[in-house]
């Protein structure tokens, strides 16, 4: 792989997981404030929606993989 083709590749990787990293990040911080504000169900939910944030990110990294062996 040459310098450019990397670079694109790298491009669509940012382009393609970056919205669900940012999400990710933010409900990081959402799920710390309730849990040290002890809201508990609150927290229970937003675990339950980083969880399915996280599964998505895999799945696009899964398919960015396989996409890139063919």
């Amino acid at each position: 792989m040459n310098s450019a083709t990397a670079q694109i590749s790298t491009q669509r990787f940012t382009r393609t997981t970056a919205p669900t990293i940012y999400t990710i990040a933010q409900l990081t911080e959402l799920v710390n404030g309730e849990i040290l504000s002890g809201r508990k169900q609150d927290a229970l939910n937003t675990l339950a929606q980083l969880q399915d944030a996280t599964h998505k990110l895999e799945n696009q990294i899964h398919n960015m993989k396989d996409e890139s062996h063919g």
